[in-house]
């Protein structure tokens, strides 16, 4: 890509969060498996948005892919 070109690529994530017993807000994170794909510290699941897809919908992808979670 040429320096005076500006690609716009829309991504989207997702917090997962409770409120434990004592009504502490608990909130779900991700180290990623491969320091390769983020490091090595907690991040929030994400990634691109597809083609044909709105972002609640991706951000609710990226949470079943990368953190195993099933939304009704």
């Amino acid at each position: 890509m040429k320096s005076d070109e500006f690609a716009f690529m829309q991504k989207a994530g997702v917090i997962p969060y409770f409120f434990d017993k004592k009504g502490e807000l608990r909130m779900l994170f991700m180290v990623p498996s491969n320091a390769a794909f983020g490091g090595t510290k907690f991040q929030i699941a994400k990634g691109r948005v597809d083609e044909h897809e709105n972002i609640q919908r991706a951000a609710f992808r990226e949470g079943e892919e990368e953190l195993g979670l099933v939304f009704s």
